[in-house]
């Protein structure tokens, strides 16, 4: 967004989750990074999918101070924790060592088709081009929602044949070299 501030608007037009009120959206914690809010505070961390000059996906990371009394980069709170410390490291103006990706939206049409894959190996490089050393991802699969009563440790840690996760989104992640934060050993890339 840094270098192409003209797509912001086409890039956060793009619906994430399911719409006002939806996945993540309607947590109080996310009114912290309103749209305009990450164009403003986070444009370098965040990144824009361009096919054929349309913004067919998005990426949205943050920038923190990991390395605060009291900080690690993995905290239980897991995504609302590292949005409050982001939002008050912006403010503080205090030097920052790490990138937190927050979500990936790939627009409708354009579903199905890896582009998240793709949104995600922008988002490292674009860390990295920045001088950061990883990218976090806390990672809240939408599917999880349909099964509530599922402890997330369980749902995370249930895999395929192949070895990686069976969530679809999980998968995602393992393939770009993720692990779970408590998993010794990062997923087989497949």
């Amino acid at each position: 967004m840094a270098d192409r501030p003209d797509v912001a608007a086409d890039a956060f037009a793009i619906p994430y989750g399911d719409g006002p009120g939806g996945f993540m959206q309607s947590e109080l914690v996310s009114k912290l990074v309103r749209r305009t809010r990450i164009v403003d505070r986070w444009p370098s961390t965040t990144v824009a999918l361009l096919e054929g000059g349309e913004c067919v996906a998005r990426g949205v990371a943050v920038t923190f101070a990991s390395g605060l009394p009291g900080r690690e980069p993995f905290p239980d709170r897991g995504w609302d924790q590292i949005v409050v410390w982001a939002v008050e490291d912006a403010l503080d103006g205090q030097d920052v060592d790490a990138v937190c990706a927050l979500e990936i939206a790939v627009h409708p049409a354009w579903q199905r088709r890896g582009l998240s894959a793709q949104v995600l190996a922008a988002m490292r490089a674009n860390a990295a081009g920045l001088g950061f050393s990883e990218l976090i991802a806390p990672v809240r699969p939408p599917d999880k929602a349909a099964e509530p009563w599922t402890a997330m440790a369980e749902y995370a840690t249930r895999k395929r044949g192949d070895g990686l996760p069976a969530d679809s989104w999980l998968r995602v992640h393992a393939r770009a070299g993720g692990r779970a934060a408590n998993e010794p050993q990062t997923w087989q890339q497949g």
